[in-house]
Parts: C-alpha cells; structure tokens; sequence
C-alpha cells in the first residue's frame, strides 16, 4: 500500500514540476530530494516557524501537519496546503529535502501569517471577566501611500483621500472605546503583503482596508465593499449599508474578492471603495472633508453593529 501511494505522488511531484527550475522530482521510496533547494529561491519552513509551533508528518501519506491556530498541513511536489477546513494555492510544490520542507521565497507572505499562534491562557488563571478583557483592536488600512499614488482623476490622489478618511475613523472608534492601529499613519510606501500583517502580528480583531475608486467613463458612482470569505461576508454587508446610509450614496453592494490584503489576513476583514473619483461630483465630495467624516463614521457605526450582533 505504502508503496502504492509514494509511486502515486512521485508521479504527481514529477507533473508538478515540469514547468519549473526546482530540483528533479523525489524518488517514490524517499519522497526527498538528492540536492539542496537554491536558497536564493526556497526557505526552509524550519526557519521561518516559530518556536512554539509543533510539526507532525505522517509517514503513510508523507505530510507535514503544523499545530497552528490552525492546523497546517503541506504534501510535498503539491502546490496546495490545507489551512483548517480551507485549500491554499501556492505559487511553487513545496520540496522536502533532509528531514525539513522547502517553500518558495513567493509564498513566504502567504505561509507565515498561517503560522501565528495564539497563546493558551495558563489552567492556574481564572476566566477574565468580558469587561477585563482587552479592547477590540481593529486595524485601518490607508490604501496606496508613498511613490503609490494610488488613481489620479480630477486634481485628486487616492493616497491622500484614503488617509484623510482613515483619520477621521480612527477618531471615530478610539471615541467608542476600540484600540485602533494604522498600516500607515502618514504618506508613505507599504508593501501590499505587509498589510495584513501588521494585522496578524498583533492579533487584531478586524481589518479595515480603505480606497477609491476609478474608471474611464467618468459616469459611475457608488461605493462597495469587498470581502474574502464566509467569515467577512456579514461584515461586508452591514459596513455598505451602513456606509450607504450616513453618505446617502448610491450602493454598488458587496462583492466577493480574492484580494491579497484580506486573504491573508487571520481576522475578518473588509476592503471598502469610498467612491469614484472619475466622478466629477463624486470627485468634489470625497475631497470635502465633511464627507470624508460622514463615510467615516458610517464605517465605524457598520463595525459597532456588527459587533454587537455577533457578541
């Protein structure tokens, strides 16, 4: 049987890396290849794991379990994992070579906020009440930043605009009692995959991601909001309505998206586009800061709701 099913996946590993610059496929006795990953390509999981995380491999199936938040689980020559109860795509097979697995340096981003850990709370402690709990944090994400300008349309940059409302909301629920962090707090660059973790590292609760839109026409109007997931997908519907209502604008609704910003993030999270700023009309709200506040606060009233639906 065993031998079955390594023949089986060397057959699979040699597929998987046809196309590739990796090391020839495993043999199907050893599943393990004969000659170190390029480091300038590769990273060895055991390197980027933290110390707390244990890892499993079952040798029937040759998998590698990782006990997460989470469990983790990779086969190698496949390039899917299995996070819970979801299937992740990643960009290269993963390689296992002399006792440890091997990921693409593309797929860093990806696998490392997996791999965060929530810390058990000690069986000596009693249950903390709820109001000796921390307060919910909740990240804001400002779009673009820096030599990312974001869309340029009618004298407008999105950068500029997604901060301007960012600050405002972050005024808003600091008042209702949530802690509230920033991506960036100023006009500067942050690489996209940063972004959600600076969510991940510190256990936020949501992420708040905030843009603007732009097309060609100049006729469109509205705002939506995006998702990635099940567990956001209410989240993303009582924020648009919320933000709809306190702006009294047109609502294009929620849609679901694949957006590196929210699928890698462990926390329910939403991207929202405040409006089009092709939009000659559009265009002179979104630079009102009075408006900025309305579409502000119609953010923070969807999370309080939303909250207090779910708590």
């Amino acid at each position: 049987m065993k031998s079955v099913m390594y023949g089986l996946l060397a057959t699979l590993c040699t597929a998987a890396y046809a196309h590739t610059d990796a090391p020839p496929a495993p043999s199907a006795s050893h599943v393990e290849y004969s000659s170190m990953p390029d480091p300038g390509k590769w990273v060895q999981m055991g390197g980027i794991m933290p110390s707390a995380v244990k890892t499993t491999r079952d040798p029937l199936t040759a998998s590698f379990t990782y006990g997460c938040a989470r469990q983790l689980t990779f086969v190698p020559g496949f390039s899917v994992a299995r996070f819970g109860s979801e299937t992740v795509s990643l960009s290269q097979p993963v390689m296992y070579y002399d006792g440890d697995l091997f990921v693409s340096k593309e797929d860093v981003p990806i696998i490392r906020p997996m791999l965060q850990v929530r810390p058990a709370p000690r069986k000596t402690d009693p249950p903390q009440p709820r109001a000796a709990q921390r307060k919910t944090l909740v990240v804001i994400d400002p779009g673009h930043g820096g030599r990312d300008t974001g869309a340029i349309a009618n004298g407008l940059l999105e950068k500029d605009i997604n901060i301007s409302i960012a600050r405002a909301l972050k005024q808003l629920l600091e008042a209702k009692g949530y802690q509230v962090k920033l991506t960036r707090s100023d006009d500067r660059f942050i690489e996209l995959d940063d972004r959600p973790d600076v969510a991940n590292r510190c256990q936020a609760d949501f992420l708040i991601s905030i843009h603007a839109n732009s097309e060609r026409t100049g006729s469109i109007t509205g705002i939506e909001t995006f998702y990635c997931g099940n567990d956001s997908r209410q989240f993303a519907g009582i924020i648009q309505q919320s933000v709809a209502d306190h702006a009294a604008v047109d609502s294009r609704g929620t849609k679901s998206g694949r957006l590196r910003v929210l699928r890698y993030a462990n926390c329910p999270a939403v991207l929202v586009e405040v409006g089009f700023m092709s939009n000659r009309g559009e265009a002179r709200r979104l630079a009102d800061p009075d408006y900025q506040k309305r579409l502000a606060a119609g953010i923070a009233n969807g999370l309080a709701k939303y909250i207090s639906r779910n708590d």
